[in-house]
């Protein structure tokens, strides 16, 4: 038995707890609440002599996710935070770089707000996260373009060894398109063309799988990094919940990889005529485990019937395929044989 003054104390602590909630959340929901509270205060445009500047103020860090589409030019960072009571914009009326920055709903994923940068011709940037400040810098400078060789080579792919990830394989059948159809069937014949075009041309070509069979990147990249491929190329197709998401996009990591990444977006943009979705700059784990500049391309959307139809068709298969030639021989030339 307790005695009468412990349990009107204990009542006393019990009431106090039901009506401060939040002080006693565990770890993870506390975190969650913070998340939940943050969003975007503020946008700011400076410059000096060499670059443009965007400030991304926030109430708390945030890591954003981003994308530089070509048609038209600009950066697009998504920030997952509540949503804004009114929108935010500024126009930069002195910029030669920028046309005008403004926030929106991600039209495809709740919760999160784009900023983006519309710039009045393509540019190179860093984005740079300030710890402590809350604050998300963006630097926009002009590309500094390589000086090509005076002489180009006749065959830039003569001598080089170009590895390929037909993605997935085996059990992991990845995404099903709009009719059923799995994933890595689409990876797998646009890397054999792909792998044929480059031997044609002189390369060394090593394909992490030649059949249907399972693949494991743990396993496949210390080879790859072993046998010192000179390029890496991921291919998979995308897919999302609604029918009505199109484009092409690839994605990058190290900045080494930027420019391939550009090179090879340029072209399948050529190639297929679809939406342009932009070179993506995350983490993946061959692109983030590779020693040599690597890229994933996602050319269509299987899980959208038009481009279903598109990546099931060999002539189509076969443009992709041509598309990342000539992009690799364009990064190869430009940046890899001064």
């Amino acid at each position: 038995m307790f005695p009468a003054k412990k349990i009107a104390a204990l009542l006393i602590i019990l009431a106090f707890s039901a009506n401060q909630a939040l002080a006693f959340l565990s770890l993870e929901d506390w975190k969650n609440e913070k998340e939940t509270n943050l969003t975007i205060t503020g946008l700011e445009l400076s410059k000096d002599k060499y670059v443009d500047r965007v400030a991304i103020k926030t109430t708390g860090w945030i890591e954003p996710k981003e994308t530089y589409t070509f048609n038209p030019p600009a950066i697009i960072l998504d920030f997952p935070v509540a949503p804004l009571k009114k929108e935010l914009s500024v126009l930069a009326k002195s910029s030669k770089r920028i046309k005008k920055v403004y926030t929106r709903p991600n039209p495809e994923v709740k919760n999160q707000i784009q900023v983006v940068v519309e710039l009045w011709k393509e540019a190179d940037y860093e984005v740079i996260n300030i710890f402590g400040k809350n604050i998300c810098y963006i630097e926009i400078s002009d590309i500094k373009k390589p000086v090509p060789p005076t002489v180009k080579p006749k065959m830039p792919l003569a001598g080089k060894l170009i590895a390929i990830d037909p993605g997935h394989g085996g059990g992991d059948v990845g995404a099903f398109s709009a009719s059923g159809k799995p994933e890595k069937d689409f990876c797998l014949a646009t890397a054999l063309k792909l792998a044929q075009i480059l031997r044609n041309q002189g390369a060394s070509v090593y394909l992490t799988r030649e059949k249907d069979k399972d693949t494991n990147f743990r396993e496949f990249m210390p080879e790859v990094n072993d046998k010192k491929a000179d390029i890496f190329i991921g291919i998979h197709y995308n897919a999302f919940e609604s029918q009505g998401i199109s484009g092409t996009e690839t994605f990058y990591f190290n900045r080494e990889s930027k420019p391939l990444a550009a090179y090879v977006q340029q072209n399948m943009l050529n190639a297929l005529g679809r939406r342009d979705r932009g070179i993506k700059r995350r983490m993946h784990y061959v692109t983030h485990h590779a020693e040599m500049p690597s890229i994933i391309i996602e050319p269509l959307y299987i899980t959208n019937r038009e481009e279903e139809a598109l990546a099931e068709n060999s002539k189509t298969q076969s443009k992709i395929a041509n598309a990342v030639a000539e992009g690799i021989k364009e990064y190869l030339i430009n940046y890899r044989t001064n």
